[in-house]
């Protein structure tokens, strides 16, 4: 999917989940351009064939939707970024909203929010474990410098429960989701972390080098704590590209977006095949039609 498709400038982080029989992809779309990242709104695209439309629109920047299907309704998980233009007085945090068609969005809650340490908070995916209890990883960024104070883009993982998917408690450290030195050396950001077996996981973060050349790669993990790293993934005929952010795993397809020089993002959807990753993930390859 381009941008020119619905009028905008950038189209971005994209969420792919079914309803009613029909897979669905939510996305974030700037029609200004503004280079500060501002006025981001969310869409929603129905259907392969169906023209996007906006769902919910924001005053601040915002990114990274993620939908946890619960009894009845859905619960999406936001990235909202209020003064993204100015890093003196910047904050992120991590909202909730419910819907049950995906298209009229309820706020709900602010779940997730940054701190003196740890400034910026975005790019959370929410897992249900069999105990019901919520699993939501989401990524830091530290303080910065005195001409930065709120923004460094040096970024770490953690993870926190929750009983009810609105209160999240202490902040835990991933084992294994760690920064390696001369692969990632600035850290891995966004993880999106998807149930592959009964009790099997797959993360897909990107790697953020001093180059600010994003890629995703791949970990495994049976319990959402201990991470085992698998190897790296990139996007196929990346053409002008330079960046591969926020790949969406659903039936055997990587739904993903590429950005250029210019920010100018796009979204594209290909094939994985999860068992040259891992063997044992080859029960989940199924294909699906958007």
């Amino acid at each position: 999917m381009d941008p020119e498709e619905i009028g905008a400038f950038a189209i971005n982080t994209p969420f792919l989940i079914e309803h009613e029989g029909t897979v669905q992809m939510l996305f974030i779309a700037s029609i200004d351009g503004d280079d500060h990242e501002r006025n981001y709104d969310l869409w929603l695209k129905a259907s392969k064939n169906a023209r996007p439309r906006k769902v919910l629109s924001f005053h601040d920047c915002v990114h990274n939707p993620w939908v946890v299907r619960e009894d009845g309704f859905y619960r999406l998980y936001i990235t909202v970024m209020e003064n993204a233009h100015d890093p003196a007085i910047y904050r992120s945090s991590i909202r909730t909203f419910t819907s049950t068609d995906l298209v009229n969005w309820r706020h709900e809650a602010e779940v997730i929010a940054g701190n003196d340490t740890f400034p910026e908070v975005e790019g959370v995916s929410v897992i249900k474990e069999e105990s019901d209890r919520y699993v939501g990883y989401f990524t830091v960024a530290s303080a910065g410098d005195k001409v930065h104070p709120r923004f460094s883009e040096n970024y770490t993982v953690f993870y926190a429960y929750s009983l009810d998917g609105i209160r999240f408690g202490e902040w835990h450290w991933p084992e294994g989701l760690d920064p390696v030195e001369g692969e990632s050396d600035r850290g891995i950001y966004k993880p999106n972390i998807y149930r592959v077996g009964p009790s099997d996981y797959a993360c897909f973060v990107s790697v953020v080098p001093w180059l600010h050349r994003f890629h995703q790669m791949v970990y495994r993990s049976r319990d959402l704590k201990r991470w085992e790293k698998l190897g790296p993934w990139l996007p196929p005929d990346p053409g002008s590209a330079t960046h591969a952010l926020k790949a969406t795993l659903f039936r055997g397809y990587l739904t993903f977006a590429l950005r250029d020089q210019r920010f100018r993002t796009w979204i594209r959807t290909v094939p994985i095949d999860l068992s040259a990753l891992c063997p044992e993930w080859k029960r989940y390859h199924r294909p699906f039609t958007l």
